[in-house]
């Protein structure tokens, strides 16, 4: 009888501590859930309060792809508009404490601008009826966290894809006439058409003082800019792809809306030392001193083929610039007699080609410019453009 009760007791034990212990991970995993589910609500709420700061904060390693958006102030006022009535729902939460895992489904509701922009409406009007909205949107996301010393973190993967979706709203609205929107547009446009290499397409919405848009495309062809400039495309495609570009509206008139290009990139001032070779720059002096001599002077000069070797040469060392650097250009959209939209600007030859970046090139020491001016005519010579007697005497009258 004393062993048969020492057994019920051991019995009872074991599933006395089989229970409480399934009690404490019970408890472990709510606390693991509300945890989990703080770190997303303090998130959520940050966002659409516009508390970045506070957003990141609950991220790993705080790198927030949210909070990180660099966007232009139309997009912008789209953003707030939305936040303004938006709002969230935790739907599903699980853990798994073993792995540090977890995953919250929630339903985030909004006001969807492609659903409010009517045809007509003019900008005013769009901003008040997206912040009036009642017929809210809804898309589901499903965050993942990660734990780190006992707390909670939002992987970067769902602000990503939470800041794309940011990105994605009025994507496809257009407003009609001369507006913030469609100013900020239109410089987008141009800057695509650059990156593509569609100069012809640059130059459709773009009008220079003094010059007529087939006169422009000249001017730019002598510099190796056009539509088939394979080097000049890549170099752009090279410079754009590690770029970040901006847009603001800092003045809106009636006639006229000043819009700010803000281009963060490689500092192209680091590829001289490319540049600054004698596989580049004898051969383009050699062709500047050809034409310059031989073939019409400096009204009919054309240095396509020479500027495309700096091109080249740019884009294909451009991944090896560490220093970034930052410069604005600033535009002028209006509108046309027939209702058309255009662009002008100060200094758009900074966005073709770099400005003084590309100038830079011809901006060298007495010394070496001697030599390649020298090694130039060495190379006419070698080619037959020139005769001896030519190269003795251009090349003691240039290069001396």
């Amino acid at each position: 009888m004393k062993s048969f009760s020492r057994k019920i007791s051991s019995a009872a034990m074991a599933l006395v501590i089989a229970t409480m212990s399934m009690s404490v991970a019970g408890c472990s995993l709510s606390k693991d859930k509300e945890a989990v589910n703080e770190t997303v609500t303090e998130y959520m709420d940050a966002v659409i309060a516009g508390k970045f700061s506070t957003a990141a904060k609950c991220v790993e390693e705080e790198e927030d792809a949210v909070s990180s958006l660099e966007i232009d102030s139309f997009k912008a006022q789209i953003i707030d508009s939305v936040m303004k009535n938006a709002s969230y729902e935790i739907e599903d939460t699980s853990v798994d404490p073993r792995n540090g895992e977890g995953e919250v489904e929630i339903t985030f509701s909004y006001a969807d601008p492609e659903d409010v922009f009517e045809d007509d409406m003019d900008v005013e009007s769009f901003f008040e009826a997206l912040e009036d909205c009642e017929d809210l949107a809804e898309k589901a996301f499903t965050v993942e966290l990660t734990e780190d010393d006992d707390e909670w973190f939002i992987t970067t993967d769902f602000t990503e894809e939470f800041a794309d979706f940011l990105m994605s709203l009025g994507e496809g609205i257009e407003f009609k006439g001369l507006n913030e929107a469609s100013a900020i547009a239109l410089v987008q446009q141009y800057y695509d058409d650059l990156a593509s290499g569609n100069i012809s397409g640059a130059i459709s919405i773009y009008e220079y003082e003094g010059y007529t848009q087939d006169e422009m495309l000249e001017e730019l062809a002598m510099a190796g800019i056009t539509d088939d400039s394979t080097e000049f495309a890549e170099y752009m495609e090279a410079m754009m792809s590690r770029s970040e570009l901006t847009f603001e509206a800092t003045e809106v008139e009636d006639d006229k809306i000043t819009v700010v290009a803000t281009l963060n990139g490689p500092d192209v001032e680091e590829l001289s030392s490319y540049i600054y070779t004698e596989e580049v720059l004898v051969p383009l002096y050699a062709d500047l001193f050809y034409q310059l001599l031989y073939e019409g002077g400096e009204e009919e000069m054309d240095l396509s083929s020479s500027m495309a070797l700096i091109y080249s040469t740019m884009a294909e060392h451009i991944d090896e610039v560490e220093e970034t650097s930052s410069s604005d250009t600033i535009f002028y959209v209006m509108e046309d007699e027939d209702g058309e939209l255009y662009l002008t600007s100060e200094n758009v030859s900074e966005s073709f080609t770099g400005g003084e970046d590309i100038e830079s090139a011809f901006d060298i020491s007495d010394d070496d410019m001697q030599q390649y001016i020298s090694q130039a005519f060495d190379l006419l010579l070698e080619q037959g453009r020139i005769s001896q007697e030519d190269h003795d005497m251009y090349a003691t009258l240039f290069a001396s």
